[in-house]
């Protein structure tokens, strides 16, 4: 599994490929499950253990990219008990595994 300079497409890795992803603040563990579901962890408040969330895509400033996460750019899921979630700039992502 690959991961280009700009980010990752979600739709283009199989269920269950690991990234970590670290953002301005925290780093985030992500599961892939498929149809823009993921399971995520690595906040300490919002998600210490996996949650299961609809992982909507990353923001900018004038752009929503669907299922990606982007350098640069904000991650935004929902989360099943804090509604929508956007996190610190993603600096950097790191596969894991190809599933």
């Amino acid at each position: 599994m690959n991961t280009d300079k700009t980010g990752v497409d979600l739709d283009e890795l199989p269920v269950g490929a690991l990234l970590d992803v670290e953002t301005t603040n925290t780093v985030y563990h992500i599961e892939n499950r498929g149809d823009g579901d993921v399971l995520i962890s690595g906040h300490p408040d919002i998600c210490p253990r996996p949650v299961p969330v609809n992982f909507r895509g990353s923001i900018g400033p004038s752009t929503l990219k669907l299922h990606f996460i982007g350098r640069n750019l904000r991650m935004e899921f929902f989360h099943p008990q804090r509604g929508i979630v956007r996190t610190s700039r993603v600096t950097d992502i790191h596969a894991l595994n190809a599933a």
